[in-house]
């Protein structure tokens, strides 16, 4: 490819990009032109800012200061490129190669105009000029050995960019098939909202050890306070001053400890400060974005070796992964690619899974059975049920974290059977999504329901009992664990597993009603409505949002009736919780079946509509 078919390449990335634009409208033509000129005046200012501040601020700074500083920047970066990868693996590309090569180009022009052409965003365009900017201002702040950071700087880049690059090409091929897109895609956010969580989660680990380290201190200040007391009545008592000097020899005595404490607090943070220090150096020396921050503060300290050789690193990873990344399309392209023969074998785990696919489940009858496995089994392959489960991931994370290394928590007997109730409020928030929109997942799918000769109550039920294993399997075993660092009494602990189905009932009425009276269409691989309807988006939200403040009031009383009588009569009253937990679950499920009986009828009715919301999806 010479250069004549690269600059017309380059103009027809251009002119596709402003047709894609103009086609959304004049107000997105208006919203892309001031995005680009805030970019461009970013991309200066950061420039500039970084010059400043490395020649200014990082003057007199400490080496650690520069490792924390540069490691902060890369991990920004990083953070920020992921954010940008996971939004462009949802998008098609303007040029693949697949296009280019209906062009008289030849392959390798073609790669490598994909490959320049595919990292023109707002990542680059906003921290390659700050650290860019930032690696000058170092080099006229701390001397000409910080100038090595630039090549490690551009480095870091091309590491970044090619293994990127070589991730979406692997990436693209398993997601050819439209089924395993969904499912790379929701377990690449659920990896990733993970992954962003252990910032926090260290943060509130440690919150414990701080808050208790300033509780020492004040013990520690308030005993010496006192010895300096009876240290001043002594001297009194001898002789040695006088009683009006006694209020002047306490507030010097407490002056004295309060600096001396102070002293010892900041000692004590320059030795976590350099042991944090040194835990970075260990880490950045094994991961290739930490030779960047390594490799500058090596060379600052006036060693070049590392951070010339994390460069060389760097490139020949680079290299040898563009490489690796071009062959692999050569193959695809050329027709030359391996495949290894699959074998006939049915695998025994398959094999059990079909066999699941035709059991009768106890106390339900065959329809109920045949709807609810289904059902159970398509939700488990859909993209958007894994999505649905990050909330209630996170939150038991978060909640987690409060917990790790503080053993049984001290929390008073009557108030420990509200903390389940609280963890079964959350776990119905995060799973109501799927509940309020039932047959939305179903799209094509809700056909066989709507042509099948079932009861239509049995379809409701089956639904139900498909979704049941998620909202109460993750209740119980978030119930367990609040069990280990709370734990209550036998007698609460059987009637918090009592409110479980209870509340799950009271889910599926209301959800059948949302379902039946407000469908939504799901587009496929995300849980956004397609073509959504005003009415039905907000009772939906109104839905989510209300149901557990409604709906937890029988959980409410059930729990509220024993812990005032035995806050009243200082006795433990699990057996009446117990006791109203069971009742409650005989009244919500009497409620259900008979409520059921009058929803059969509605879904016969509308179900015609339903299918007009739900199916056609386009992909």
């Amino acid at each position: 490819m010479n250069l004549t078919h690269f600059v017309a390449l380059i103009q027809l990335r251009y002119h596709l990009t402003c047709n894609q634009v103009k086609k959304a409208g004049k107000l997105n033509i208006v919203i892309s032109i001031l995005a680009i000129i805030c970019g461009l005046i970013c991309s200066v200012s950061a420039f500039f800012i970084g010059i400043l501040g490395g020649a200014v601020w990082f003057q007199d700074v400490s080496t650690t200061t520069i490792l924390i500083t540069w490691n902060v920047i890369v991990a920004a970066f990083l953070a920020m490129w992921t954010v940008g990868l996971l939004v462009e693996l949802q998008q098609t590309e303007l040029m693949s190669i697949d296009k280019l090569l209906h062009l008289p180009i030849s392959l390798r022009g073609a790669f490598f105009l994909n490959y320049s052409s595919s990292f023109v965003n707002t990542t680059i365009i906003l921290f390659t000029p700050m650290m860019i900017g930032l690696s000058l201002g170092m080099t006229l702040a701390r001397g000409w050995a910080l100038v090595l950071s630039i090549p490690l700087v551009t480095g870091f880049l091309f590491l970044v960019t090619t293994l990127t690059y070589q991730l979406r090409g692997w990436l693209a091929r398993i997601m050819e098939n439209k089924r395993t897109r969904g499912s790379a895609i929701a377990i690449i956010t659920i990896v990733f909202i993970m992954l962003t969580q252990i910032p926090n989660l260290i943060n509130l680990r440690y919150q414990g050890s701080r808050r208790e380290r300033e509780r020492s201190r004040e013990i520690q200040l308030e005993e010496i306070k006192e010895l300096g007391r009876m240290e001043v009545d002594a001297r009194i008592l001898a002789g040695e001053i006088q009683p009006e000097e006694n209020g002047y020899w306490i507030s010097e005595i407490e002056s004295r400890a309060t600096e001396q404490l102070a002293e010892q607090a900041r000692r004590e943070k320059d030795e976590r400060v350099a042991y944090a220090a040194g835990v970075v150096e260990t880490v950045d020396a094994y991961l290739p974005p930490g030779w960047l921050p390594l490799g500058v503060v090596r060379a600052d300290q006036g060693n070049w070796i590392p951070g010339l050789l994390g460069s060389a690193a760097m490139f020949a990873i680079g290299l040898v992964s563009l490489n690796i990344s071009y062959h692999s399309s050569l193959r695809k392209y050329m027709g030359m690619e391996r495949r290894r023969r699959r074998s006939v074998k049915t695998s025994p785990f398959k094999s059990k899974l079909d066999l699941f696919s035709y059991t009768r489940l106890p106390l339900a009858s065959e329809q109920v059975s045949a709807v609810a496995i289904f059902s159970f089994r398509s939700l488990m392959r859909a993209p958007e049920s894994k999505m649905v489960l990050i909330f209630p991931l996170i939150v038991g994370m978060l909640g987690g974290s409060f917990l790790i290394g503080k053993g049984k928590i001290d929390v008073p007997l009557v108030l420990r059977s509200w903390i389940p109730l609280g963890v079964i409020a959350m776990t119905m928030f995060g799973i109501a999504q799927i509940l309020f929109n039932q047959f939305g997942i179903d799209r094509d799918g809700f056909r066989a329901f709507v042509l099948s000769p079932i009861n239509r109550r049995d379809i409701l039920m089956g639904k139900n009992l498909a979704i049941a294993p998620l909202a109460i399997g993750i209740c119980l075993v978030m119930i367990f664990v609040v069990q280990i660092f709370v734990p209550q009494e036998f007698l609460s602990l059987l009637a918090t597993g009592l409110q479980v189905p209870a509340v799950y009932l009271l889910y599926c009425i209301l959800g059948n009603l949302i379902s039946i009276f407000f469908p939504m269409g799901i587009k496929r691989g995300s849980m956004q409505p397609a073509n959504p309807r005003l009415v039905s988006m907000l009772i939906m939200i109104v839905g989510i949002m209300v149901a557990p403040a409604i709906l937890m009031i029988p959980s409410m009383i059930a729990c509220g009736i024993p812990s005032i009588v035995g806050a009243a009569t200082d006795r433990s009253m699990g057996w009446l919780f117990l006791l109203l937990s069971s009742v409650q679950l005989a009244v919500v499920w009497g409620a259900y079946r008979k409520i059921i009986n009058q929803q059969e009828n509605w879904l016969w009715k509308r179900e015609s509509k339903i299918l007009d919301v739900v199916a056609n999806i386009p992909e």
